[in-house]
Parts: structure tokens; C-alpha cells; sequence
């Protein structure tokens, strides 16, 4: 067992490791929906329940005649039909297919390779020594084929090695390259999702879903959209830690003649994207929930409204 995972080179870096898994396992939580609507459940992913209820119904309808069948597929068809009406017409998140349970967690399955990456380097490197003792041999022609450390801890790309991609051990230690991103995906980020995730219990979905009850005690005394604050540190937290140009990942598995590209799509193409998108995004859900709040609970919703920041309490 010690052949395949050798112990750490300290305890230090192993918490640090777990830290990062623990990160990713957080962020997975936070962009999962933790209820889905029977409507957007039926156009999930491969359909079992619905080809189980279509063999049931085959059945039922051998065995009871084509009168009882036709009289099922109809109130079927009813119900499917009135499910589809109360969503509201204005949802974007829903139009794009993340409200599913699936869809979030394949558009954000990267978070987890890409920690579970940077939690194996960083279980293996020494500080000491600045090395990677746990990859050597034949474990560096898969692991990190392009590996060269670099001797600034300050988490600048000192381009010590003539591949100009060398690994930065800032983001394989504790520091605060890697300190404060973490605690803005597990102090911020995930308290933030998952609390409201608790409050709102089965009206917290992804698709935009008329309330019960408007919710103005608690965390939404003080914050209206604790959530989408939160989406926004696990999205800063992650972005940070790996959507950066000099990430662990770019460089040991990318060769040195394709950094330069690696660096300049990067820097001009996926922070400038990623931040447009996140923000985008955020705001044109936040009003077309806000106009179907509005919509529903009227003068409740506009005092709420008027006495409760949107993001952050009592600044934004």
C-alpha cells in the first residue's frame, strides 16, 4: 500500500492536500441543485424513470385494455403540461440546462481534476528541499512530465528553468496564494450555499420556482441573494487556485514550447471570459428572480426589498 500512496513528506502538506479536496468537495456541493422541479427531472439526463414508467404503462395497458391506457396517458400528459406552465418563461439558467442535477456537475467535473491535481502535488512536494520526492521514476512520465520547480516562493514565475513554465511552490505550500482562496470557497463561498440551501429547504432550486412563503428571517435579514454571494467566492476561490496561467496543471503536463499560448489564452481569453460570464450571469438571475418575487408577494417583497442589501449586508 506504501508503493501506492507514500506518506507525506509532512503533516503539513497532507493538510493542505485535504484542504484542496475538501475545497473542490465543497464547491461540488455548492453547484449541485439540491432540489430539482418534476419538469426539469423529466428532461434529465437518460430518462430511466421515464422508460420504467413507459414499460409499467405497456403492461398495465396489455392487461386492463385500451381504454384504461388511453385515460392514464392523457392525465399523464395533463399533468406534464401543467408542470411546464408554472415555470416562469424569463429563466436563463433553466434555457441553458443547469437546473437539471446533472448539468452543473458536468459543466464543473473540471474543479475536481484540476484539485485533485494540484492536493497530489502538493501531498507530495517538499518545502525542504523544494522537490517532489514521491514522483520520480517512471510516476514522472504520467504525473508531471514537464515538472520544474521554481525556486521563488513568492508565486512569480522566476522562469529558473529554460522551459519558462516552471511549477510555483506558492501553490504547492501554505501561503497566500493558496490560504486565501481557500477560505473564500470554505468559509465564504460554501456557508453561503449551503445555509440558504437549509433555509429555503424545497424552494431552493436552480429553476426559477414561485415560494410558498417569502423568507425575510435569518440570513435574509441581513442579505437577499446570500447565494448567488456565495457562487461568487466559490467562483473566486477556484479561479484563483486554478484558472490562473502558472496552475500546477499548465505546468507539468504542458510542453514548454506551448506556454506562451497557454499564458496568452489566459490571460486574454479565460479570466477576462470566465469573470464577464460570472457576472453576466448573476445579474440577469437576480432580476428575473426579482421580478418574480415582486410579481407574487407584492408590497411584502418592496419593503424587504427597500431595507436589505442585495449582496452583502448593509453595503450592497
Amino acid at each position: 500500500m506504501s508503493a501506492l500512496i507514500p506518506p507525506p513528506t509532512s503533516v503539513s502538506q497532507a493538510a493542505l492536500a485535504a484542504t484542496m479536496l475538501l475545497a473542490a468537495w465543497l464547491t461540488f456541493v455548492g453547484v449541485t441543485p439540491p432540489h430539482v422541479p418534476p419538469s426539469d427531472d423529466d428532461n434529465d439526463g437518460d430518462n430511466d424513470d421515464d422508460n420504467e414508467k413507459t414499460a409499467k404503462h405497456s403492461t398495465s395497458s396489455s392487461a386492463a385494455g385500451s381504454g384504461s391506457s388511453a385515460k392514464t396517458a392523457v392525465k399523464a400528459q395533463q399533468q406534464k403540461q401543467k408542470q411546464q406552465q408554472q415555470a416562469p418563461p424569463d429563466d436563463t439558467i433553466r434555457a441553458i440546462q443547469l437546473t437539471t442535477r446533472r448539468g452543473p456537475s458536468i459543466v464543473f467535473s473540471h474543479i475536481a481534476f484540476l484539485a485533485s491535481y494540484a492536493a497530489f502535488l502538493a501531498y507530495n512536494y517538499d518545502p525542504a528541499t523544494n522537490t517532489l520526492p514521491g514522483i520520480s521514476g517512471a510516476t514522472t512520465a504520467w504525473a508531471a512530465p514537464y515538472c520544474h520547480l521554481n525556486n521563488d516562493n513568492n508565486g512569480n514565475n522566476g522562469n529558473n528553468s529554460s522551459s519558462g513554465n516552471s511549477l510555483q511552490p506558492a501553490l504547492l505550500t501554505w501561503s497566500p496564494h493558496t490560504i486565501l482562496p481557500l477560505l473564500s470557497i470554505i468559509l465564504i463561498g460554501a456557508p453561503l450555499r449551503l445555509i440558504p440551501y437549509s433555509t429555503l429547504a424545497k424552494n431552493f432550486t436552480f429553476a426559477l420556482t414561485e415560494p410558498d412563503k417569502l423568507v425575510t428571517s435569518g440570513i435574509y435579514s441581513l442579505v437577499q441573494h446570500p447565494s448567488y454571494t456565495g457562487l461568487a467566492a466559490l467562483f473566486f476561490g477556484n479561479s484563483v487556485l486554478y484558472y490562473r496561467y502558472d496552475t500546477p496543471l499548465a505546468a507539468c503536463w504542458c510542453p514548454p514550447e506551448w506556454y506562451p499560448w497557454i499564458k496568452m489564452l489566459a490571460v486574454g481569453f479565460v479570466w477576462p471570459t470566465f469573470v464577464a460570464a460570472g457576472f453576466f450571469g448573476i445579474s440577469v438571475r437576480v432580476r428575473q428572480e426579482e421580478r418574480m418575487l415582486k410579481a407574487k408577494f407584492g408590497k411584502e417583497w418592496e419593503q424587504w426589498n427597500s431595507r436589505t442589501a442585495r449582496f452583502i449586508p448593509y453595503l450592497f
